[in-house]
């Protein structure tokens, strides 16, 4: 049992060494007649919430994804984070933020548009962004 314990501590130790950060990715389908509607509520309140965290650098970045062609999730969002740590302050933070600013008829409104979204969760191998 012992030397089971150090086999996962010493496999944890690495994995956590190989990462260099963490990302979430948010996938929602968003009813088609109403994209432009969702892409609007996103750009008037979440995403300048989103880019205020990488300019204060809780984040490492943050963009948002939409499609013409391709599956059916068309309105996803990735923030990429320090760590996961980093990643649940920010979210915390973030959201607080978008509640405090975003009027409840808007968030209800967003939230009809949505039939259905999943969270991903990854830890960022490798991520290079330029000198």
């Amino acid at each position: 049992m012992k030397n089971l314990l150090i086999v996962l501590l010493l496999i944890t130790t690495f994995n956590l060494k190989a990462q260099q950060g963490f990302v979430m990715l948010n996938q929602n389908k968003i009813e088609f007649a109403n994209q432009g509607k969702a892409y609007k509520l996103f750009d008037d309140y979440l995403n300048p919430v989103w880019n205020e965290l990488v300019d204060e650098g809780m984040i490492v970045s943050y963009s948002m994804m939409t499609h013409l062609w391709g599956d059916e999730w068309n309105l996803n969002y990735m923030i990429v984070a320090e760590s996961h740590e980093a990643f649940l302050k920010a979210w915390s933070e973030g959201f607080r933020r978008i509640r405090s600013t975003m009027p409840q008829e808007k968030w209800d409104e967003l939230m009809s548009y949505t039939l259905e979204h999943k969270d991903n969760l990854y830890s960022l191998r490798h991520h290079y962004s330029g000198n």
